[in-house]
């Protein structure tokens, strides 16, 4: 996968040619990196980015300052989402676990075993970290306190996106 970075760099006119994204740098940062579905692989906050390497069954942390991959971290099992939230970033594997990771120092310090089947897609709002169990078309709630998974809601099949509004979601 190559992630193009649009980190305010001056582009020369005419640069940009197919392919490329005017004031975008280009970096390559995963290997391999197989079909992606495309939502909530990608988490960003300041200079720091975090990469989902399926393929390759680890996330990986970009330094967008200096253009480079600062750190990569294996999970259990392919990554189908990240989230940053609640002083961590949140990493779905296809398993339906979540690691929870530092964003400071890149180690995994928590896996919540979440029981999704068929999971997907991470948000964070409402004082939780949610995910999708499509095969049981539930939408999870998960306590950044405990770290466990504290609600299973039946939304039936195909739960896309979720909204918060303060407390709610």
């Amino acid at each position: 996968v190559v992630v193009a970075l649009a980190i305010g760099v001056a582009v020369p006119a005419g640069a940009a040619g197919p392919g490329r994204i005017p004031g975008a740098a280009a970096l390559k940062a995963c290997v391999a990196a197989g079909p992606y579905w495309l939502t909530e692989t990608l988490a960003i906050s300041g200079t720091t980015a975090w990469l989902a390497c399926k393929e390759q069954a680890r996330v990986v942390r970009i330094d967008l300052a200096r253009r480079r991959v600062s750190k990569s971290v294996p999970i259990g099992a392919p990554p189908l989402a990240v989230v940053l939230g609640y002083g961590s970033l949140w990493a779905l594997d296809t398993s339906g676990d979540l690691s929870r990771i530092s964003t400071a120092t890149g180690r995994i310090v928590r896996t919540i075993h979440t029981g999704a089947s068929n999971p997907y897609n991470l948000w964070v709002g409402a004082g939780s970290v949610w995910t999708v169990s499509d095969g049981s078309g539930e939408v999870l709630r998960i306590s950044p306190t405990s770290n466990r998974v504290v609600a299973r809601i039946e939304v039936g099949d195909g739960p896309a996106d979720m909204v918060f509004d303060g407390t709610s979601a």
